[in-house]
This record gives structure tokens, C-alpha cells and sequence, in this order.
């Protein structure tokens, strides 16, 4: 029953405020004023003029990592991207994303 309780708990824990700044600091040096963030539990969506980008996950961990999910369009879900990686930093993820879509 605490196993299945640790995962529950890990399943619902929000992106601290401290983890959100490498978001910010990824918008920045990106320079784009059409990126915003929504954080819903341990994900934070990305958008590019409001239009859905990629979902970046947080794993929880101090690596600064994140995992990765991009938005297609084709399914209307958030998926992997071959050829790119599973989990990277937070300014990676946004650029393969934006690249992906050729908003670069």
C-alpha cells in the first residue's frame, strides 16, 4: 500500500516555482514574446502564440532535466518525436519543438 502511495503522491507533485525559473530563463534567451507556459501537476505545457507546442515534463530530479513530449497535430496528443531525445533541458526541448514546426 506505500508503493502504491509514493506513486500517487509522485503522480500529482507540482513544479516547484525554483524549477519554473529554467522555463523562464529558456523564454528569455530564446527572445520569443509568443511562448507561454501553463504548469498543470509535474507537466508545463508549452505554446506558441497559443497554439500547443510540446509538453515538458518534470522527472522530480536535481539533473535539470526534463522529459519530452511535442504536440502532434496529426493526433492531437502530445507524443514522442523521433530523432529527438526523451529528456534534455528545458531551452533543448523548446528549441527542438520550435524547429520541429519551423518557428525558429
Amino acid at each position: 500500500m506505500a508503493n502504491a502511495n509514493a506513486k500517487k503522491k509522485k503522480k500529482t507533485q507540482r513544479v516547484p516555482d525554483e524549477v519554473m525559473k529554467q522555463i523562464d530563463a529558456a523564454f528569455a534567451r530564446l527572445g520569443d514574446p509568443m511562448l507561454e507556459a501553463d504548469r498543470y501537476g509535474r507537466f508545463c505545457y508549452i505554446t506558441h502564440a497559443g497554439a500547443p507546442l510540446c509538453r515538458l515534463a518534470w522527472t522530480g530530479a536535481g539533473d535539470n532535466l526534463w522529459d519530452f513530449a511535442i504536440y502532434k497535430y496529426s493526433t492531437a496528443k502530445y507524443g514522442r518525436l523521433e530523432l529527438a531525445p526523451a529528456r534534455d533541458t528545458a531551452l533543448d526541448c523548446i528549441e527542438t519543438a520550435l524547429g520541429a514546426y519551423d518557428l525558429r
